[in-house]
């Protein structure tokens, strides 16, 4: 930032990337912040990400559950029952 403190400015006191706004909207100091610089003064964290969801379920195919598993580093065995699998999985994913 250009040495500006939440002490220089109201409370309430927002940054944009085209400067600093009163709680009001009005222009306090124009000034080009970049797009972290914003999210620093606003408080703004990082979304962590989710991790991907599997579409498996217990009605799922073999094949799909299979499939699954090879994502997760495990090999199923299809000459299973498919609740024997679906177990398998599940505990994988957990």
């Amino acid at each position: 930032m250009s040495g500006e403190t939440k002490d220089m400015f109201p409370e309430g006191t927002t940054a944009t990337q085209n400067g600093f706004y009163s709680p009001a909207g009005e222009l306090l100091r124009g000034v080009g912040l970049s797009q972290e610089e914003v999210n620093a003064w606003n408080g703004v964290k990082k979304k962590k990400a989710k991790p991907a969801k599997s579409t498996i379920t217990e009605k799922s195919s073999k094949s799909d559950m299979e499939a699954e598993g090879r994502k997760h580093g495990i090999e199923l065995d299809k000459r299973k029952g498919k609740k024997t699998l679906w177990n398998q999985l599940k505990n994988v994913l957990k």
